[in-house]
């Protein structure tokens, strides 16, 4: 049976063989430095979900052309599964059936029960099983999973899931798991960096406890500390490599001229088009896991 991991990677048109992240010494050290930081009081305000999806929305379209996402109705879809299919090509002409165009920001929310900085894009076609319908299928969005505690902070959450809407849509668009979460991280960084100093530090403070916590979670597993599924080890290190790298490409960006961060949003906007891949953008501003590390320990350490 395939793994939720093993599905992910073909729907988006990963490839396929991955490694986990083993933390070295210096890297640990900053982990253990960083974690001082949980100690410190943050201060949020509270908001209105519609200011939060106008804040996100007039600064995604501020810096994109957003395209329209594929959107597919899940129960009205789960009562055509029903009937049999003779073939894979059946299967997923049904499926295009079903699907519609919307804008992003009129993808249906959810709110739940949990911690304020929750969010989650549910896809869908995630329990299907069939390899040849994962690798050929176009993902299709359903809803916007996000916390009920709506903060001055949810905006550029719900930016940073509507970047993964703008990415995803094209299947292969980042081509390792590893980098899936880099540009939603970096853009999310760019949005609090033009709002407010404190939504800035807030968004860093934020971001270097996650590095923290995923350090000590992968130290932890190689001391044989903790056990951890597949899929699990390999979220600990594509969120650990996502965001050492999105903090440098944002370290770049903060950094430099108004006319290379135009190029780096240029390259984004190509990204979302279809017309670039992830790992482009990190090769030409050289972002790489090696570097970004570096970055930290000479910040931290």
């Amino acid at each position: 049976m395939l793994s939720n991991t093993a599905i992910h990677m073909l729907q988006h048109g990963h490839q396929q063989e991955y490694k986990i992240i083993k933390p070295l010494r210096k890297l640990i050290l900053v982990g253990k430095k960083l974690d001082k930081l949980r100690a410190g009081k943050i201060y949020l305000k509270s908001m209105e979900l519609n200011t939060a999806l106008t804040e996100s929305e007039e600064f995604m379209r501020g810096h994109f052309n957003l395209h329209k996402i594929p959107f597919l109705d899940i129960e009205n879809y789960n009562e055509s599964l029903t009937k049999e299919y003779d073939s894979a090509t059946e299967v997923i002409s049904d499926y295009e059936k079903h699907l519609k165009k919307i804008n992003p920001y009129d993808l249906p929310i959810v709110l739940v029960e949990e911690e304020h900085r929750y969010a989650e894009i549910t896809e869908t076609g995630l329990n299907c099983q069939d390899i040849e319908v994962i690798s050929k299928i176009r993902i299709a969005f359903w809803q916007l999973l996000l916390s009920n505690t709506i903060t001055n902070y949810t905006p550029s959450i719900i930016t940073h899931e509507i970047t993964h809407t703008q990415i995803d849509s094209h299947k292969g668009a980042t081509k390792s798991l590893y980098n899936h979460e880099i540009i939603p991280i970096f853009v999310q960084f760019v949005e609090n960096f033009e709002k407010s100093e404190d939504l800035n530090e807030i968004d860093e403070v934020f971001r270097l406890i996650d590095i923290s916590d995923l350090i000590d979670s992968l130290r932890k597993y190689y001391k044989r500390r903790v056990s951890y599924t597949k899929d699990e080890l390999f979220d600990l290190t594509k969120y650990l490599e996502s965001t050492l790298k999105a903090f440098m490409l944002f370290e770049i960006y903060a950094n430099s001229s108004i006319n290379k961060q135009k190029d780096i949003f240029a390259d984004i906007q190509k990204i979302f088009n279809g017309e670039m891949i992830v790992e482009e953008l990190l090769e030409k501003n050289k972002v790489t896991l090696k570097e970004s590390s570096k970055l930290l320990q000479k910040k931290y350490l």
